[in-house]
């Protein structure tokens, strides 16, 4: 078949890759000393391993930005599971690893729409889980094209998508869009500065979408437009359409229009 995007084929034989912000050492992906900057090569490997000692695959990335020019496709990055369950069962992205190799929300992995590429209505990642798991943890997605969104997920049956420690800024058109068969965590994540933050289009068979410890902040569309299954402990401020409702059971809260955000603390 005929590929937009060529990678290390190497890669595809790795349980783990170290991807980099620049290559180091050899640029094998084997280690934090040989990281590879390949972070879209990484991605799409590991998705269609060939090879080695475990199913659940694992990228880690260090903290810093990525960018990458659209594929024809209008996506920067594509996480396309295999539906070869001896060679990979799951793909695990870890970002916002330091210097030292240990992970620290302090210092992000940012992947940003390229400025160089242009273009608008275009997408950051494409994720097709198909039956496998996808975590992603320790990443932010910001997209500043007039009408781009961060993540287009599509979660197959019998897949799963986990989102945790993560966050949408500045993605003009949606932060995380879900395409939803399968079963989401979404947890301790920021939507903010946007478009809308979280859009879900179900198949109408009643999908399991949690959503827990979100901050929903000061986007220009909604908060949330769907219906998750369950929604705990989450906020909304300061957005276009709020469909949060303020919950007390549930720990939700929603702040009324007006509400000024003077304690930087403590927020509104």
């Amino acid at each position: 078949g005929l590929f937009e995007y060529q990678y290390n084929l190497r890669f595809s034989e790795m349980d783990v890759v170290y991807v980099d912000t620049l290559e180091q050492g050899n640029g094998d992906g084997s280690s934090w000393g040989n990281a590879t900057s390949d972070l879209k090569g990484a991605i799409s490997a590991l998705a269609n391993a060939t090879g080695g000692e475990t199913t659940d695959k694992k990228v880690f990335v260090r903290g810093g930005e990525y960018s990458m020019p659209y594929l024809s496709t209008g996506y920067s990055y594509i996480l396309n599971m295999s539906r070869d369950a001896e060679k990979v069962t799951s793909l695990t992205i870890e970002g916002s690893y330091n210097s030292s190799g240990v992970q620290d929300f302090s210092t992000p992995t940012v992947i940003r729409s390229n400025p160089a590429a242009g273009g608008s209505s275009s997408t950051l990642m494409r994720v097709e889980t198909k039956d496998k798991d996808v975590i992603m943890e320790g990443v932010t997605f910001v997209n500043n094209d007039p009408a781009g969104n961060g993540i287009g997920a599509n979660v197959g049956e019998g897949g799963t998508l986990t989102m945790k420690n993560t966050a949408f800024r500045h993605n003009n058109g949606y932060g995380l869009g879900l395409e939803q068969y399968g079963k989401t965590l979404i947890a301790n994540t920021l939507f903010a500065d946007g478009g809308d933050g979280l859009l879900i289009r179900s198949n109408g068979n009643a999908p399991e979408i949690v959503v827990v410890n979100n901050t929903f902040a000061n986007n220009n569309g909604a908060d949330i437009t769907g219906q998750p299954t369950g929604i705990y402990n989450s906020l909304s401020w300061n957005n276009g359409v709020q469909n949060l409702v303020t919950d007390d059971m549930l720990m939700n809260v929603s702040f009324p229009d007006g509400t000024d955000n003077n304690d930087i603390d403590n927020g509104p």
